[in-house]
């Protein structure tokens, strides 16, 4: 059998010559096609998850909580040990960035987001620039409703090779992240009225 055959020769007998240049054929096009899966899985549009709920506060207030990015550490799950590593105070305009470290299922990582929008008292946007994340942009929306506020999160997001660990590990931690933002949002302003959330 010489270096290259896939298959023993005596396994094969006469067509182990045919059988193996079938076999190294085979090989090399479900790569290729495994290539190609990735490629127009990042030609696609990227997942997007939205959640929507509706806490008893004003929406100054709310934002006022979300303005301070020392919160951010209260609103996120300690078990991605997320700290913030840029000097706080921060003040939220166009253009800043901001440094933190944290832990994905105990890999350590470093992230930097950017507020790329701010519009006071209605929205603003966060996008990675240096993280885990292939793309991350973060919309937070804020709507007066019925006393309180309604609060939406746009979540367009991907990763390297998202085509095939989305579905069960990544869009799942997402969900986790969130959830664990809603619950500190009840302990902070109230009962909580959620609305369905949507992709």
């Amino acid at each position: 059998m010489s270096a290259t055959n896939a298959i023993p020769d005596v396994l094969l007998g006469e067509h182990s010559e045919h059988l193996n240049s079938l076999s190294w054929h085979i090989m090399i096009n479900g790569c290729c096609a495994l290539m190609r899966t990735g490629r127009n899985c990042r030609r696609h549009e990227n997942p997007r998850i939205s959640f929507r709920t509706a806490p008893a506060s004003s929406t100054r207030r709310h934002i006022s909580l979300l303005r301070d990015a020392g919160n951010l550490e209260k609103l996120t799950p300690p078990w991605l040990h997320f700290h913030v590593l840029t000097p706080l105070p921060v003040e939220m305009q166009v253009g800043v960035r901001i440094d933190y470290q944290l832990r994905v299922r105990g890999v350590p990582l470093r992230w930097q987001s950017e507020i790329t929008a701010w519009e006071q008292d209605h929205r603003f946007v966060d996008e990675q620039r240096r993280g885990p994340y292939r793309v991350w942009r973060h919309e937070h929306l804020f709507e007066r409703c019925g006393g309180g506020t309604r609060v939406i999160d746009h979540v367009r997001y991907a990763v390297h090779f998202d085509f095939l660990i989305h579905g069960w590990l990544v869009r799942p931690d997402v969900e986790r992240i969130f959830a664990f933002r809603r619950k500190k949002l009840v302990e902070d302003f109230g009962e909580l009225k959620p609305v369905a959330a949507g992709t």
